[in-house]
């Protein structure tokens, strides 16, 4: 499924959230990590054209921002939450710029299957310095 969000740091808040969910409710028979069966990828563009689906009577969106993003969801490893930006000439990509919380690993430049452009492809994390669970803080003397 595709979803559309206004704000590149919307779209990695949900994805992160949604893997955080996942892992919380294990409803598989064998109670696997359900994060780790699905991947989340998302790119900050503007799209082509809108009309309403032909069956579902939603927003159905078409344009290189909705290859792009699919694009990146392939790329990426299962149970990640990824984003994409534009490399220029020289191989290098610039940021968005994404909320404080967010730590933002490069995966390196991309050539995605029916995309002209390389991408840049980040996979993302929240900043737990502030948050250490219980179970892992260290007490010093």
């Amino acid at each position: 499924n595709m979803l559309a969000f206004p704000d590149i740091n919307e779209a990695v808040e949900f994805g992160l959230a949604l893997m955080e969910e996942l892992k919380e409710k294990r409803i598989t028979a064998d109670y696997s990590d359900l994060s780790e069966m699905i991947k989340f990828g998302c790119v900050h563009d503007t799209f082509l054209t809108m009309g309403p689906h032909k069956t579902t009577g939603r927003a159905d969106y078409f344009g290189k921002v909705v290859n792009r993003a699919a694009r990146i969801t392939a790329k990426s490893a299962l149970g990640t939450v990824n984003f994409g930006v534009l490399a220029d000439n020289d191989g290098k990509t610039t940021l968005p710029r994404l909320k404080e919380k967010f730590v933002c690993h490069f995966k390196g430049v991309k050539e995605l299957k029916g995309v002209q452009e390389e991408m840049g492809l980040y996979e993302v994390t929240l900043d737990t310095k502030e948050n250490v669970p219980l179970g892992l803080l260290t007490y010093d003397d």
